[in-house]
């Protein structure tokens, strides 16, 4: 999952992938479950002539946008599925989602409140980074809270009992997703979230 631009668990994750992100970019507004919505943009403007065509592990498709430059993809089979735009310019862009079921696995961890670090792959703090909560069954509805890890790329905080999925989120960096228990009788850890250097396009 972590080797991916996107990684989801039975959804999509927000983030953004192109070749050339000043020229074309492929934008996925908000998670949902198996869904995604995919707009085409060139230089900030919907761009419905584009050519974007699909492709999974069993076959290559052309998908077709709508007047404003969209499609809303549904039902997307667990695994890789990798979308290319192209224009009349040669202009080229590539996105790949990853479908998986970490909502359904087991919480990787039961605490006793939300501590957290946020660190990138040489262990360096990363301050300002997203963090989204969202309890577990209502992703992508409104996330519990939205939080910003401090100068020191940490958060410190209660959230009631219940089982949650945490989306990691900062422009430049892989997206990630962490299962969570808050229970009065978990453990009093802090939890360390790695996430992986991307594309400047990437949020």
């Amino acid at each position: 999952m972590r080797a991916m631009a996107f990684s989801c668990a039975l959804l999509l994750l927000v983030a953004e992938v192109t070749f050339a992100c000043e020229i074309i970019k492929v934008d996925v507004p908000q998670p949902s479950s198996r869904s995604a919505r995919i707009t085409i943009f060139v230089d900030g403007k919907p761009l419905p002539s584009a050519r974007l065509s699909i492709q999974t592990a069993n076959r290559h498709r052309p998908v077709f946008l709508d007047a404003n430059g969209s499609v809303t993809l549904r039902d997307l089979p667990v695994g890789e599925t990798c979308l290319s735009a192209t224009d009349g310019n040669k202009r080229f862009s590539e996105l790949c989602l990853v479908v998986d079921w970490v909502e359904q696995a087991p919480p990787a961890a039961r605490v006793r409140t939300l501590k957290v670090t946020v660190i990138d792959a040489n262990s360096a703090v990363i301050s300002n980074a997203e963090i989204q909560i969202h309890k577990r069954g209502s992703y992508p509805q409104d996330p519990v809270k939205i939080i910003k890890t401090n100068e020191v790329g940490r958060f410190e905080g209660s959230v009631e009992s219940g089982t949650y999925t945490l989306i990691f989120r900062m422009r430049g960096f892989r997206s990630e997703l962490l299962s969570v228990e808050i229970a009065p009788d978990g453990k009093d850890i802090e939890l360390r979230e790695t996430l992986q250097i991307g594309s400047d396009c990437e949020w």
